[in-house]
């Protein structure tokens, strides 16, 4: 049709026979999943700030930092248990690696292996270690392993099998993670090597996991439009978060459980009562107001 349509157009039938001029008119076609604004057109740069964030009273605290900027494509990305810097993988045409952000000082490169994909940065409680996901160039994401390296990016080292488009993360301890792997969920001592399956919570879903590691939440569009779940990490029934229908993007809970937060639509930041709070139901409330404060997604907020 856009062939056909510029052909039209570039042939001057005002004087009888057509005259086509191949300079009259030019096609562009942009792929229809464009996500920005002309994309496949220019290249779009994803750059990080950060943010303040009370989570146990839902307020804001201060005004957004830029973390990084010029030519970036930020993708997945994980704050330091005190805030002080994030770890966040960042592709480009040579593929995508671990960086390290913070305010006043250039991002500091974690993974350097050429020939890998690396993403899916979590960051461990104690602040000493960042596990990662890595893929061999060309790979599938299935194929992929966990990584743990010391957070200044030091003793990288193989873990364990993990699929790369999947989620890990560390539990309280810091000497176990949950992660992806084969489409299941599995919890990974990281001293004896033994990984035990979570029962009832899909390996391929967005999870988050509560600071007593007691509760794990989850996303699943099984249904209909995405909604979250809640499965206690020993096992059980699965329970319905309720959300007031609306789709909850990025989900985490507040230190102490009491609340879980989300955005709706991917922007304002809405709570509502967590474990903590025995999930008593209650509408969401919304406590953010990005037409005032321009914040990045939760996962990027410095929680306190």
């Amino acid at each position: 049709m856009s062939e056909g349509r510029t052909r039209a157009e570039q042939t001057d039938r005002s004087s009888g026979p057509g005259i086509h001029d191949p300079h009259v008119a030019l096609p562009i076609l942009i792929h229809g999943d464009a996500s920005f604004p002309a994309q496949g057109v220019v290249a779009e740069t994803l750059n990080l700030e950060d943010v303040g964030f009370d989570a146990e009273n839902g307020r804001v605290i201060g005004t957004p930092r830029l973390l990084t900027s010029g030519e970036n494509h930020v993708g997945l990305l994980d704050p330091a248990p005190d805030g002080s810097a994030v770890a966040y993988s960042a592709g480009s045409l040579e593929g995508s690696r671990i960086w390290r952000g913070e305010f006043g000082s250039p991002p500091v490169e974690l993974s350097r292996d050429p020939t890998s994909v690396d993403t899916n940065p979590a960051w461990s409680p104690d602040g000493r270690s960042i596990a990662f996901t890595r893929t061999p160039n060309g790979q599938h994401a299935a194929s992929g392993a966990l990584w743990i390296m010391n957070a200044d990016g030091t003793s990288p080292r193989r873990v364990t099998e993990a699929d790369a488009f999947g989620q890990t993360a560390w539990l309280p301890d810091s000497h176990s993670l949950l992660l992806s792997r084969e489409k299941a969920l599995v919890r990974y001592d990281l001293a004896s090597g033994r990984a035990s399956p979570v029962p009832g919570v899909d390996g391929r879903a967005v999870f988050i996991v509560d600071g007593r590691a007691e509760w794990i939440a989850f996303a699943t569009t099984t249904g209909g439009p995405m909604k979250l779940l809640a499965v206690r990490l020993a096992g059980g029934a699965s329970r319905l978060v309720e959300t007031a229908g609306w789709e909850p993007f990025h989900p985490f809970f507040s230190p102490s459980g009491r609340w879980l937060y989300f955005q709706k639509n991917h922007k304002n930041l809405y709570r509502i009562p967590g474990p903590g709070q025995d999930w008593r139901t209650a509408p969401p409330e919304k406590v953010s107001d990005m037409a005032k404060v321009v914040a990045p997604p939760p996962a990027s907020v410095r929680v306190k």
